[in-house]
């Protein structure tokens, strides 16, 4: 996005549809013979397609999961907030509505545990956005 400001709209509007096209289930499992992925509180968590049935869908599935936790969620987390300099040489932050929407969707498809984890940090984020945006008012 920092690259392309003119097409930052049509950008948001690709990461958001890729978002709600997610299809993956998430879910956690305490089977210690299952290849599992361990999230940083250490819970166990597989991440399975529409038709699992070997090994090479769970390790595709942990790979998903990996990727999300570690690359995917945080990268779009860094979207969700904009910073804009006013004319004064204030720092104005926006929020972009449309990722903390896709980020909500994304969330509720997770495990309620994960869930858990990361909806204070999206509310915390709107919050002190819209907290800004008010007293610069």
């Amino acid at each position: 996005l920092p690259r392309h400001p003119d097409q930052e709209r049509y950008l948001i509007g690709m990461i958001c549809a890729i978002i709600d096209a997610f299809h993956f289930k998430v879910t956690t499992d305490d089977d210690d013979d299952i290849v599992t992925a361990v999230n940083d509180d250490k819970d166990k968590v597989v991440v399975t397609g529409e038709n699992n049935n070997d090994n090479e869908n769970l390790e595709q599935g942990n790979a998903i999961w990996r990727a999300l936790q570690n690359r995917i969620i945080p990268k779009i987390e860094g979207f969700l907030v904009k910073e804009k300099v006013e004319r004064g040489g204030s720092i104005v932050q926006t929020i972009r509505s449309p990722i903390a929407l896709a980020l909500m969707k994304l969330f509720q498809k997770l495990p309620l545990e994960i869930f858990e984890l990361k909806l204070p940090r999206l509310l915390t984020e709107v919050c002190n956005a819209m907290k800004s945006k008010a007293s610069n008012s």
